[in-house]
């Protein structure tokens, strides 16, 4: 399968004998006739391969002055082709407004600043003076409240020494007391114990033999006596045990009370100096809330914020260039209200050509690959340049998206690096990105070139006779750059100035062919040496 024909371009002086175009006329030679072919004279030249593209001339650096104002353009001291430095002033808008605006701004400011000054400095004494007092331990109202405290803490205190001593006497007192008492318990109760026992017994002993006998009634009844003043011994010594515990108890009660009372009343005194203290921290607080309200109320942020807006925009009534170049497109109208875009500046000694590059020709790019730049206003000359960048995606389309169709293009940038040139910008022309380039070789038309019957290339070269007829004469060669209508080849057998047969299908090895111009196009008059470029495209 051949490969795709590429574009050739001539750019350089070269001189190829091209014979005219063929004609099947047949002369006539021992009864047969002979074919007419047209072919070209061998030269060498220096070739390149391209991928061709066009754009527009446009600058490196290209700044464009905006503005957000709407005042008049009061004064305008540029216009296009004016050479300008970084910061030189383009024009003047009309600000007198605005400056009038800013005068009665800074003086309400400032008599605003003086009146929050006083009120600040007002409530900054007031705090100053509690809080010195506070720290001083000169409030009266804080001392009652811990004098109080301190006396209720020594009440307390003599309260719970009084019971403390009590207890030691109580218990002292108790413990004797209730031995005593236990022993009347135990005594009375062993007594009634015995006396029941004695009754006891005498009625089991005796009932049999002396039931109903006075003496037997007699006995029973005293022994009953005895069990009764038992009884009543043993009840009156529990309650004398009962009565010394209920002594004790009631006469630590009377202690305990005492204590809780001068308890209460310390509490009290430390709740009334815990409120008495927050009465007088509010109040410091409320000193100082008053500060930082004066404060807040002497806060100008707002209007100085708007100041500065002003001063902001009256800085930017002064339109100056941001970068130095050249004027290459002033939008200001004096007199007339500026807005939007005002002036653009270009470097117009830095150019570059933007173009577009079909999605087929992107793998064989690269950044950094020389390319040839022409305008089409300025013919015959050619200027150098350099493939800059290749965009990352391709050409999207209004709605945002990247093409997905067969049209895909990639934006790429091509730098001028030729100096001095007579390019301008917004000039239409064309950059020819070189792929390979080779000096002093054998290019033919890419028809010259076939295959014979084992495969190999050939080219046919017509090889003059004596009787001056031409012998046609397969050459095997090797090919190397490819372009639209030439391509290159190299072997032993070639030379300058030999005739190549244009379109090598149309003959076959040995035959004899007339050649248009061979008796000017001799194996003697080679062609002179030069240079042919070819571009790809579809």
């Amino acid at each position: 399968m051949k490969k795709k024909r590429k574009k050739i371009i001539l750019i350089a002086v070269a001189v190829i004998v091209v014979a005219a175009v063929a004609i099947n006329a047949f002369l006539p030679k021992n009864g047969s006739k002979v074919q007419t072919v047209q072919s070209t004279a061998l030269s060498k030249a220096d070739l390149r391969s391209t991928v061709s593209t066009t754009g527009v001339v446009e600058s490196t650096d290209s700044v464009k002055v905006y503005t957000d104002l709407n005042y008049s353009v009061k004064t305008l001291p540029v216009e296009v082709g004016d050479r300008v430095n970084a910061g030189e002033v383009l024009c003047e808008l009309d600000s007198q407004d605005l400056k009038d605006t800013i005068s009665q701004k800074e003086a309400a400011l400032s008599s605003s600043a003086k009146l929050a000054y006083q009120k600040i400095q007002t409530s900054q004494k007031k705090y100053n003076d509690t809080s010195s007092s506070l720290n001083a331990g000169l409030n009266t109202q804080v001392n009652a409240a811990q004098d109080k405290v301190d006396s209720a803490k020594r009440d307390l205190e003599n309260a719970q020494q009084k019971q403390s001593d009590a207890e030691k006497h109580i218990q002292e007192n108790l413990n004797t007391s209730l031995i005593t008492a236990k022993n009347n318990v135990t005594t009375a109760k062993n007594q009634l114990d015995a006396a029941t026992r004695d009754y006891n017994d005498y009625k089991k002993e005796y009932k049999d033999d002396m039931d109903g006998s006075y003496e037997y009634e007699s006995q029973l009844h005293k022994l009953s006596d005895a069990i009764q003043s038992a009884q009543l011994a043993y009840e009156n010594a529990q309650k004398n045990l009962n009565a010394t515990v209920t002594a004790a108890d009631e006469e630590r009660a009377q202690y305990a009370k005492s204590t809780s009372a001068a308890q209460a009343a310390y509490d009290s005194a430390v709740k009334s100096l815990t409120a008495t203290q927050t009465s007088v921290n509010q109040d410091l607080k409320s000193a100082q809330d008053d500060i930082i309200t004066a404060k807040l109320s002497a806060d100008d942020t707002a209007s100085v914020k708007e100041l500065q807006a002003l001063q902001t925009k009256l800085g930017k009534c002064t339109i100056s260039a941001p970068a130095a170049g050249t004027v290459t497109a002033v939008y200001a109208v004096q007199n007339a209200p500026a807005s939007g875009l005002m002036f653009v500046i270009e470097d117009t000694g830095a150019l570059k050509m933007t173009v577009k590059i079909k999605e087929y020709d992107i793998p064989n790019l690269k950044e950094g690959m020389k390319a040839v730049v022409t305008a089409d206003a300025i013919t015959g000359k050619e200027f150098e340049g350099v493939l800059e960048k290749i965009a990352p995606t391709s050409v999207k389309g209004n709605d945002g998206k990247t093409a997905s169709n067969n049209d895909a293009e990639f934006e790429a940038d091509v730098l001028v690096t030729s100096k001095d040139t007579p390019l301008k910008i917004g000039m239409n022309g064309s950059a020819d990105i070189i792929l390979e380039q080779k000096q002093d070789v054998f290019s033919v038309p890419y028809d010259a070139v076939t295959t014979d019957a084992s495969g190999k290339s050939v080219v046919y070269a017509a090889v003059p006779q004596k009787d001056g007829s031409f012998k046609v004469e397969a050459i095997t060669v090797t090919t190397g750059i490819e372009t639209d209508a030439e391509e290159e080849i190299s072997g032993d057998g070639l030379k300058e100035g030999l005739q190549i047969i244009s379109d090598g299908k149309q003959v076959k090895p040995g035959a004899t062919v007339k050649i248009e111009g061979a008796a000017e196009a001799t194996e003697s008059g080679g062609g002179a040496k030069g240079l042919r470029a070819a571009g790809m495209r579809p």
